[in-house]
């Protein structure tokens, strides 16, 4: 029976209306499908599910990334969370699951097909039809078509009741394929057994399962009991969360990531001529782009540069905070929510929890699997040092496989020195390395944590010094680049000090921020060149053109020099 079965579902996946890929787009199909795997070797299985979707494209984009949270759990995890029997309502995805590890497939091996394309109306007619066709669920990945039908007869009438006996009679004739046994464990009890004959059939499936011991009902007749309850329950639950251990977990012992990755994307990036593209694979994270917030970290980067006709490409992993995370729902799960929560759902405590997102992932195939070595780098360093080899002429473009919104983002936290080398504002080979900023007795630093990591990345000094006499004989003595004072009020004690090196070091630049509403031209100081001037808040952007605005006056005072110097010998 089992090849007749294997013969109908090639048979109906060769006159498919259309083979739907992962990363495709398609219009909005709305009919029935065939979710597959491509290994049909087992002998009691055929690893199919037919299904219905308004969105075909969609419900395909789901199933997998069902897949792609389980593939992210230790072997433990998961043997855990079936004891805990927290996939109630997910186990189609743990049955392809246990399919994929016993067959050693992968996720590629996953596919999908559209049976036939019909109007909303006639959804449920067509998949009933397709499922009585192939038998699905008894040799496939479907539940029983008796249970599913009374699960959505029960929303319209709770005392709706089916005559199960066909139902039944097929699963005495077809107990030992497919996962007909965890169906008939798992919703045995929703099952009519209203007349005789029905309870005959019944309890004759149940003495052939030598394998789980069934829990026995007993009808109440007078006043119910609600200690014998509550011990039914328990007993139900205990026998139940055996049955679908017994049934589920896979029979193979595997490692991390079972189910390897998807196929990675490799972008044609097709540069011009003296341009080089640059794409970003991004992950946000989880994230929703609400409020204008947004989380980006960028996982991988390829570099594709025309060099005058020869095209060079590079491609590099890069390390962040969401790789190597290997995390599930479960303990983040809420018990009240004002949407569906299913058990494949992540969650929304982003500051907590980093990981690359599932959309991420179908889109470009990276998961943590792919950073199981310590072969990757800083992004701003991978492009740092590539783009000091490019020429004047060379322009730069970012794309990637978020939106534009994201991409600015993503890009935005290269820091904004990158960003002007990238922009041609500065050229490639300039750097702040070596600079020393004196921030005078503020609070300055601390509050822009920003500062300590930029100075670190750009190879610059910055050092607070809460003595103004000790500030100020650095100052005299040359040591420092940039002097930062703040004025919160008429009578700081800043004002002082910067009178003195105003007059004493016309040459040392000064950086002056007003906190306060202060007319600085009553202040008594004269303001003059290198002499700078923020207002009210600290610009952190601000302040390294700044630093570049006074690396370009030293480069240019040394270029005059060296001139000099060559008119003189």
């Amino acid at each position: 029976m089992i090849e007749k079965i294997r013969q109908k579902v090639n048979e109906l996946i060769d006159m498919s209306e259309l083979n739907v890929e992962l990363r495709g787009k398609y219009p909005k199909l709305c009919g029935v499908y065939m979710l597959y795997v491509v290994n049909f070797d087992d002998e009691r299985i055929v690893p199919f599910y037919i299904g219905q979707s308004k969105s075909i494209h969609t419900r395909f984009k789901t199933h997998m990334k069902e897949l792609l949270n389980l593939n992210r759990l230790t072997k433990s995890e998961y043997e855990e969370y079936l004891l805990d029997d927290f996939y109630n309502g997910g186990y189609k995805a743990c049955k392809m699951f246990k399919y994929l590890i016993d067959h050693n497939c992968t996720l590629n091996d996953v596919k999908l097909v559209v049976l036939t394309t019909c109007a909303e109306e006639k959804l449920l007619e067509n998949e009933t039809y397709f499922i009585n066709e192939t038998l699905s669920e008894f040799f496939g990945f479907n539940q029983l078509n008796s249970v599913t039908e009374y699960n959505r007869m029960r929303k319209v009438n709770s005392k709706t009741q089916f005559n199960c006996e066909l139902e039944y009679r097929k699963i005495l004739k077809y107990l030992n394929y497919g996962f007909t046994r965890f169906n008939f464990v798992f919703a045995h009890d929703l099952l009519s057994d209203s007349d005789i004959q029905q309870d005959n059939l019944k309890k004759k499936i149940i003495r052939k399962f030598d394998d789980v011991e069934f829990y026995h009902v007993n009808r109440y007749v007078g006043e119910f009991d609600h200690e014998k309850y509550r011990e039914q329950e328990n007993q139900r639950m205990k026998f139940k969360v055996s049955a679908i251990t017994k049934y589920l977990k896979p029979n193979r012992d595997y490692l991390d990531f079972p189910l390897k990755h998807l196929d990675l994307l490799d972008p044609d990036l097709k540069p011009k001529n003296n341009e080089c593209l640059i794409y970003l694979f991004i992950s946000n994270n989880n994230a929703t782009y609400e409020n204008h917030w947004y989380q980006s970290e960028v996982l991988k980067v390829k570099i594709s540069f025309n060099n005058n006709g020869r095209v060079e490409e590079e491609s590099y992993l890069i390390g962040n905070e969401s790789v190597n995370k290997y995390y599930f729902e479960k303990k983040h799960r809420a018990l009240y929510s004002f949407r569906r929560r299913t058990p494949f759902q992540v969650t929304n405590d982003y500051d907590e929890i980093k990981m690359i997102s599932y959309d991420t992932e179908v889109k470009t195939g990276l998961n943590d699997m792919c950073f199981r070595e310590d072969d990757y780098s800083l992004l701003r360093d991978i492009i740092n040092n590539r783009i000091i080899t490019f020429n004047e002429n060379v322009v730069i473009k970012f794309k990637s496989n978020q939106s534009k919104r994201v991409l600015n983002y993503a890009v935005n936290s290269l820091g904004l020195f990158l960003r002007m080398k990238i922009d041609r504002e500065i050229p490639y080979d300039y750097n702040l390395e070596g600079m020393k900023c004196l921030f005078m007795n503020n609070p300055l630093i601390k509050e822009n944590p920003y500062l300590k990591v930029i100075s670190k990345q750009e190879n610059f000094e910055i050092r607070n010094v809460n003595d103004f006499e000790r500030g100020n004989s650095k100052i005299a003595k040359g040591n420092v680049d940039l002097a930062v004072f703040v004025i919160t009020k008429k009578t700081d004690k800043s004002i002082k000090y910067i009178k003195e090196l105003t007059i004493t070091n016309k040459d040392i630049p000064l950086l002056v921020l007003f906190k306060s509403r202060i007319n600085y031209e009553k202040l008594g100081f004269s303001i003059r060149p290198p002499f700078y001037l923020m207002n009210n808040s600290f610009d952190q952007d601000e302040f390294i053109r700044i630093l570049v605005d006074i690396r370009e006056k030293e480069v240019e005072r040394v270029k005059v020099e060296k001139r000099v110097e060559n008119e003189e010998y």
